[in-house]
């Protein structure tokens, strides 16, 4: 809508929940494998939360069906250490070709050190792992950035959820700095 970019994501910042798979191919029962926090997001979930390539460059929606993903620095070293990861390609069956590295998000607290980490598409993951999907779409987190106001934003969001996907509802809304701050009280 006029004046609304959003963007979604299976996760968000200082919230606890983790998806982790792994995206390499096993080569022996022994292998130890890194476990990888994996978020579904949006093409526009870059844009929105500012987030940049530091090498290669981050999704857009012109990647969607394409197998792309965009991996954080950590995901590099521990997955792909010595080796150029742009181009590279990864996944169990090396079903996802890395476009891009950004820098780390510590997303349950301020002091976590950085994980692995590795963004794909809801429309990519839709189509290899449709079972998956469903699962992430359950709790998603609906990221807009505004000029209207945040009551504005509220209404209009949930006037989109509502009339694009009748079968979700909105349990709670918040500002983001609200957000952040709760995250980091503790800390």
């Amino acid at each position: 809508r006029r004046g609304i970019r959003a963007a979604a994501a299976s996760t968000f910042p200082f919230i606890g929940t983790d998806f982790r798979s792994t995206f390499e191919p096993r080569v022996s029962r022994e292998q130890q494998r890194t476990m990888v926090r994996v978020r579904v997001v949006t093409p526009s979930y870059f844009q929105v939360t500012g987030t940049i390539a530091t090498r290669g460059r981050v999704l857009t929606a012109d990647d969607a069906g394409a197998h792309r993903m965009a991996v954080t620095d950590a995901f590099a070293t521990s997955v792909l250490p010595d080796r150029d990861v742009i181009g590279r390609r990864v996944g169990q069956n090396l079903e996802w070709t890395v476009l891009g590295v950004t820098p780390p998000v510590r997303q349950f607290a301020v002091n976590e050190e950085a994980q692995p980490e590795a963004y794909i598409l809801y429309e990519d993951l839709l189509e290899l792992r449709p079972d998956m999907a469903a699962r992430v779409m359950r709790g998603a987190y609906i990221l807009a950035e505004t000029t209207p106001g945040i009551t504005a934003t509220l209404q209009i969001v949930r006037a989109v959820v509502r009339e694009q996907m009748p079968e979700f509802t909105i349990r709670s809304a918040s500002p983001v700095d609200e957000i952040i701050r709760r995250g980091v009280g503790t800390n």
